[in-house]
C-alpha cells in the first residue's frame, strides 16, 4: 500500500501542465481498457495462463493508478487557494462515506461486485490465507487531487502522506478484520486536514459550516462503529 500510495502522490509531484495530464490521462486510459480486454480474453483459459494473468493483472493495477493519479491531478487546478481544501476534503470525506455505507456503490457491491473489481486496484497482501484488499480509482483520484493542490500552494505534504498512510493502514486492517468496506476518502481528507490546520485561514461562516459537516462525518463514523460492535 506504501508503494501504491506513493506512486499516486509522486504523479502530482510532477507538476504537469494542464494538457501533458490530460494526454497522460488518454494514454493511461487506453492502457488500462487493454488490460482489462486482454483479461477477459485470457480469463477462459486461467488454469494454463496463470502466471500471464498475474502479469496482467499487475500492469493494469498500474494503468489504472496512473490514470486515476492524473485525472485526479488535472481536476486539482480548479482549487484556486488553499482555503477551499478544507471544505473540499471535509465534504468529500462525507460524501465518499455515505456512498460506500449507504449509497449507490454500497448497492452495486452487493449487486455486482465483478463491477467493482474491474475498476479497483488491488493490494498486495504479505500473508498467505489473508483475503484480497482493493481500493476504488476514486479514491486514488481525490488522493492526487489533494497532493496536487498541496504542492502547488506549497503546504506540508510529508506530514499529510505519512498521516494519511497511517489512517490508511489502520482502516485496512479494520476491514480485513471484520470483512466490512471502509471508505478511503475519509482518512485522506483527516490526513490532509489534519497536517494543514494551520495554513487554513476560513471566514467565521466557512468555519462553521466546515465544523458542521465535520460533526456530521464524525457522528456517522460512531453511529456505524456502534451497529458494528452489536451484530
Amino acid at each position: 500500500m506504501l508503494a501504491q500510495l506513493a506512486f499516486v502522490v509522486s504523479i502530482a509531484s510532477l507538476r504537469l501542465r494542464p494538457r501533458s495530464s490530460v494526454l497522460l490521462i488518454l494514454a493511461s486510459a487506453l492502457a488500462a481498457a487493454a488490460m482489462v480486454f486482454l483479461e477477459v480474453r485470457l480469463e477462459p483459459r486461467a488454469p494454463a495462463l496463470a502466471g500471464a494473468l498475474a502479469v496482467n493483472l499487475v500492469f493494469r493495477d498500474l494503468c489504472l493508478m496512473l490514470f486515476a493519479g492524473s485525472l485526479g491531478y488535472a481536476v486539482s487546478f480548479i482549487v484556486r487557494e488553499p482555503n477551499i481544501l478544507l471544505p473540499a476534503a471535509v465534504f468529500a470525506g462525507l460524501v465518499d462515506y455515505w456512498n460506500v455505507s449507504w449509497g449507490p456503490l454500497s448497492r452495486l457491491v452487493e449487486r455486482k461486485p465483478e463491477v467493482i473489481t474491474t475498476v479497483s486496484v488491488h493490494m498486495p497482501m504479505p500473508v498467505p490465507g489473508m483475503p484480497d484488499g482493493t481500493v476504488g480509482i476514486g479514491d486514488f483520484v481525490f488522493l492526487a487531487l489533494f497532493f496536487g493542490a498541496l504542492y502547488r500552494f506549497g503546504l506540508n505534504v510529508k506530514g499529510a502522506f505519512w498521516l494519511g498512510y497511517g489512517l490508511l493502514t489502520a482502516c485496512m486492517l479494520f476491514v480485513l478484520k471484520f470483512e466490512s468496506a471502509m471508505p478511503a476518502l475519509v482518512p485522506i481528507a483527516i490526513a490532509v486536514v489534519g497536517a494543514n490546520i494551520r495554513n487554513f485561514k476560513l471566514q467565521r461562516e466557512e468555519l462553521l459550516a466546515t465544523l458542521y459537516v465535520g460533526v456530521l462525518l464524525l457522528l456517522l463514523i460512531l453511529a456505524s462503529v456502534i451497529f458494528l460492535f452489536r451484530r
